[in-house]
């Protein structure tokens, strides 16, 4: 799916592609489409952003550790696992105004690996090289989501 967002004069400001998949209700896993019967014949329209996916395959240690949030009643959607917006908050948690004063983010990719529950405790990680940020967010040993952020100074 792509979003993109303009201006009142119609001229581009950003735009959003994201990737989705069925998950299966009773076991959560990830389903094939074919098993879902989603439309096969489906018009889809020429993809703006022919961008490639990061493959974020970072090594992270306990030197990168951030901060550690537990997840709460207020994080929780209508499927009863933390809604991925809460991801990206945790992530933007881990910038401090400083670095937002000073650099303009460019790119932004989040991948989501599993699902968390209220209770549990997330630990972010963030891994910093030249104008881009890696960032993990952990359940125990259990990767939850992956993250890339590039930015410019201002």
């Amino acid at each position: 799916m792509e979003m993109i967002f303009k201006n009142e004069k119609g001229e581009y400001l950003f735009g959003a592609k994201q990737e989705i998949c069925p998950i299966d209700v009773d076991t959560r896993k990830i389903r094939k489409v074919s098993t879902i019967h989603y439309p096969q014949d489906m018009e889809t329209k020429e993809a703006v952003d022919k961008e490639p996916y990061f493959k974020l395959i970072q090594k992270f240690t306990e030197d990168d550790f951030v901060y550690e949030q537990k997840i709460y009643s207020q994080d929780i959607d209508f499927s009863r696992h933390t809604n991925n917006a809460v991801y990206v908050r945790l992530i933007a948690n881990a910038l401090s105004c400083e670095f937002l004063d000073k650099n303009q983010i460019t790119d932004f990719e989040i991948h989501y690996i599993n699902e968390s529950v209220e209770g549990q405790v997330l630990r972010i990680y963030k891994k910093e090289r030249e104008n881009e940020i890696e960032f993990l967010i952990k359940e125990n040993d259990r990767e939850i989501s992956r993250a890339i952020l590039k930015y410019k100074n201002r």
